[in-house]
C-alpha cells in the first residue's frame, strides 16, 4: 500500500469499520471455541470496500444492500499495523487488537498446542475488552468517561497479570499441567505491552 493508500483507508476504517475480537464456536470441531481478530468494512459504495478488499486480502461480498469486506487473524493484524499511523477514533482498539493476536496466537498456542485453560480464560479477556473500547464512545457521550476506566482498568491488569515475563520465561506461578506460556522464538511481545488511555 501507498502511504495516501493506508491513510484513505485509515478514514474509512475511523469512520466506517470495525475492530472487533470475538469467540465462535469452530465447525471444524463440534466442541472447539476459536477467537477471532476481525476487520470489517460495510458500505453502500462498492468501489471503497472493494479496494479495502483487494488491499487487504479478502472478498468484496454484497449482503441485503451492503457491500462488505472482512479481514481475519493475521491479515486484520498486518491491515492494522499498516493503517495504525493514520488511525484516529479507532487507534486504541487497533493497538490492542495487533497486540492480542501476536501474545494470544503466538503464546498460548505455540507449536500447535490444544489450547487449555489459561488460553480461553486469556482469550475471553481479550474479548470482553475490545467489546468495551468498541462501548467508549457512547459512553463518553452520555458523559460516562470514568465508567470506561473503571471498567477497563481491572481488565487489562488482568490480562496483564496472566503475561508476567518472569513466568512466561521461567514457568515461574504455573499451575501444573499449563505449558502454553512457553516463549517462542518471537517474545518480545510480552515485554511490550498496549498503553490504553482510561479516560
Amino acid at each position: 500500500m501507498t502511504e495516501t493508500e493506508k491513510a484513505y483507508l485509515a478514514g474509512i476504517i475511523d469512520g466506517e469499520g470495525t475492530i472487533t475480537i470475538f469467540s465462535k464456536k469452530d465447525k471444524r470441531h463440534n466442541r472447539s471455541v476459536t477467537t477471532c481478530v476481525a476487520v470489517k468494512v460495510g458500505m453502500q459504495s462498492k468501489e471503497v470496500v472493494t479496494l479495502f478488499a483487494k488491499l487487504g486480502g479478502c472478498k468484496c461480498s454484497k449482503r441485503s444492500d451492503v457491500w462488505e469486506g472482512v479481514l481475519y487473524q493475521q491479515k486484520a493484524k498486518n491491515f492494522l499495523g499498516e493503517i495504525l499511523p493514520y488511525l484516529i477514533t479507532k487507534r486504541q482498539r487497533a493497538i490492542f487488537a495487533i497486540w492480542f493476536y501476536e501474545v494470544a496466537f503466538e503464546f498460548t498456542a505455540y507449536r500447535g498446542r490444544k489450547i487449555d485453560a489459561f488460553g480461553h480464560h486469556f482469550r475471553s479477556l481479550g474479548v470482553k475488552i475490545m467489546q468495551l473500547l468498541n462501548k467508549r464512545e457512547t459512553l463518553s457521550f452520555h458523559g460516562k468517561s470514568d465508567e470506561f476506566g473503571e471498567r477497563l482498568k481491572p481488565l487489562f491488569n488482568e490480562i496483564e497479570g496472566m503475561l508476567i515475563p518472569s513466568q512466561a520465561s521461567q514457568g515461574e506461578g504455573c499451575e501444573e499441567g499449563v505449558t502454553t506460556r512457553e516463549t517462542s522464538p518471537n517474545s518480545n511481545s510480552l515485554h511490550e505491552r498496549p498503553t490504553l488511555e482510561l479516560h
